[in-house]
């Protein structure tokens, strides 16, 4: 892993609000390109993602292989995997993207202070990454 292990935690914990709520939608995608955290080929690989089931019944016939077209599940499924891989100024400009484009409550869930910063309400928060950055 790459990430820390406090966004690492904060990841999994988020991981059923994301996979429920997330709207992975052109703006977050545009956004996420804009601020460099995933290229456009990660999304190319996330959109056409393809999965395949493997006949357990390899006695019967062993090139049965059924192919499913992705849901909306597997494509965030497939984007957390990629934030996973990420270092952690990616996660938190990951975490900013999600707030720039009015997921806040994810973005909340996500958040991770950074050190020597006090606490105070979400809009008087900084995240590690300066939006400047």
């Amino acid at each position: 892993m790459v990430l820390s292990k406090n966004r690492e935690d904060k990841l999994t914990n988020a991981k059923t609000a994301l996979i429920k709520s997330m709207r992975l939608d052109t703006q977050l995608w545009a956004q996420l390109e804009k601020d460099g955290v995933f290229s456009p080929d990660v999304r190319h690989k996330i959109e056409t993602l393809v999965s395949w089931w493997q006949n357990p019944w390899k006695k019967i016939n062993t090139a049965l292989t059924i192919q499913l077209y992705p849901t909306l599940e597997d494509k965030i499924m497939a984007l957390i995997d990629q934030v996973y891989r990420l270092w952690d100024d990616g996660y938190d400009k990951f975490v900013q993207c999600l707030e720039k484009t009015g997921q806040e409550e994810l973005a909340k869930r996500l958040w991770v202070q950074a050190p020597n910063t006090k606490p105070g309400n979400w809009n008087q928060r900084t995240l590690s990454v300066l939006s400047t950055k």
